[in-house]
């Protein structure tokens, strides 16, 4: 166990954090927070935040941003509430995030952030119908993931929302690059936005009945 600028680790191999704690004091934490604490979500297992913390809560493991209703950190044991205290998958909220086959948005999430589900193993995640914007790169670089289930009708769908990150090319092999499934299937209702990208891109879908 240690504490990094006030923030309690439950370690169990150097730099591989598996329990969070936030303390009550803390008013601000990056939005790549994964990062700034330098740890590996692949590692975390639990996030709390010490009760009368005015500004942050922490629910069924999500590290969750209480004035802007964004969900800042997820792990692999994370299930988002449902209860309306999250609107949006804030950026880089589950990047990395493995060992969690399936995740489920909630209704009442309204946006997904820059790179919120990158470098995932899910197989399966499921956005619901109140969602209006799913950004770029959101899900980029997950080769594991085969179904995507969008409910909205009307949701923006960034061109690259499914996409790779060409700034990060020449980290990789050609070979080797990362790129999503080519059995990725988007489920969506008829005349979504969602199949309407699906089919501009060449991506398998499904009308939702």
């Amino acid at each position: 166990m240690k504490i990094v600028n006030g923030i309690l680790f439950d370690v169990e191999i150097e730099n591989k954090a598996s329990r969070l704690v936030f303390p009550s004091t803390m008013q601000k934490i990056d939005k790549m927070a994964y990062e700034s604490l330098n740890l590996l979500t692949s590692t975390l297992e639990s996030i709390e935040v010490e009760e009368g913390n005015e500004y942050f809560h922490s629910k069924n493991n999500c590290l969750i941003e209480t004035a802007t209703k964004t969900l800042v950190l997820g792990c692999k044991n994370s299930i988002i509430p449902d209860d309306g205290s999250v609107e949006i998958i804030g950026e880089y909220a589950f990047n990395g995030c493995m060992n969690a086959k399936r995740i489920e948005i909630p209704e009442g999430v309204k946006e997904i952030h820059n790179m919120a589900f990158a470098y995932t193993d899910f197989e399966e995640i499921v956005i619901p119908e109140s969602i209006e914007l799913i950004a770029e790169n959101s899900f980029a670089l997950n080769p594991q993931l085969k179904f995507i289930t969008i409910k909205s009708k009307n949701a923006f769908i960034n061109d690259m929302a499914f996409g790779t990150i060409l700034e990060l090319y020449d980290f990789y092999q050609e070979e080797a690059y990362p790129t999503n499934s080519d059995d990725l299937v988007i489920k969506a209702p008829k005349d979504s936005t969602a199949i309407a990208y699906a089919q501009r891109f060449g991506i398998k879908c499904e009308e939702l009945v």
